[in-house]
């Protein structure tokens, strides 16, 4: 398995978030109405080269248990909220 940069990894995430790329996965791996949650995976589309965008059907995937993907929600928050906001922002 080839390793990525933690921003591609972002760059998938934002892009699923953004565009409501995400399929919601069971213990085995599959989409099925009613069984329990336990993986998010994020699809991004990706066309790098010109025959990629002509065929417009590259897509980056990153997959999380839901647990970890939680624990990882929670620290950026934390860490987010450590930031000043300016109070225009607040009021938005």
């Amino acid at each position: 398995m080839e390793r990525r940069s933690i921003g591609e990894v972002f760059r998938v995430l934002r892009n699923a978030l953004a565009h409501g790329n995400i399929v919601y996965l069971d213990q085995r791996g599959e989409e099925t109405p009613g069984n329990r949650v336990e993986h998010l995976a994020f699809l991004s589309r990706y066309e790098e080269t010109p025959e990629q965008r002509e065929a417009s059907e590259t897509y980056r995937l990153v997959t999380v248990g839901e647990r970890e993907f939680l624990d990882f929600v929670r620290s950026w928050a934390s860490w987010v909220s450590m930031f000043a906001v300016n109070d225009d922002l607040r009021v938005a």
